[in-house]
């Protein structure tokens, strides 16, 4: 049995433009659910939400690069049998959580299954004004608190020169202005099928 083609070139184009917009809405709810369950893994200490959000994922999903976004961001891990869990603060390659940052970055801009990743202008400058102002708020001591009041870093050095240094850098940074790229115009209209001739084969 052959399969008819049902579609005129109209209908065609048309479906292909409403599956562009329902994968961008599925993508974006996949990263808003995904903010929140790595807050609830932060808050309950509980990544079970998280696992069951990995295994609702379509089969056009890129799963791989996503928990790669996870770990990027936060102490969840897979083992080998996919079993999940949260690295204790002890270990030694021990991942804090950055929400802000997973917030910033969707997964599909930061990973890809080779564990190449890409990052943008605004992301970078975003990361390198909150380590800044980690630096600026230093203590006399060179401590720098969490949000519970533990000492999380120490400056190593002259504290003061430090604080001044970073305060210079985020000024200047304040100032450059973070490139745009401008996208090419988009033709909504389908293209027109050439006619066959004996000149253009």
């Amino acid at each position: 049995m052959s399969i008819a083609l049902t579609m005129t070139q109209p209908q065609l184009y048309n479906a292909i433009k409403g599956i562009a917009k329902k994968g961008a809405a599925y993508y974006a709810l996949v990263h808003a659910t995904a903010v929140q369950a790595m807050l609830w893994a932060q808050k309950h200490d509980d990544a079970r939400p998280m696992d069951q959000l990995v295994k609702a994922l379509g089969h056009g999903t890129r799963v791989k690069g996503f928990t790669l976004w996870v770990e990027m961001f936060s102490p969840i891990r897979w083992n080998g049998d996919d079993m999940v869990g949260i690295q204790p603060k002890k270990a030694k390659k021990y991942t804090p959580y950055d929400i802000e940052g997973a917030n910033a970055l969707p997964f599909w801009d930061a990973t890809k299954e080779n564990d190449t990743k890409s990052l943008k202008v605004d992301f970078l400058l975003k990361l390198m004004k909150r380590e800044l102002a980690k630096i600026e708020s230093a203590d006399k001591d060179g401590n720098i608190l969490d949000e519970t009041g533990k000492v999380k870093f120490t400056l190593e050095g002259n504290v003061v020169a430090m604080k001044n240094y970073a305060r210079a850098v985020d000024k200047a940074i304040g100032g450059i202005p973070v490139p745009v790229k401008v996208e090419a115009p988009v033709n909504d209209e389908a293209p027109v099928a050439l006619e066959r001739t004996g000149t253009n084969g």
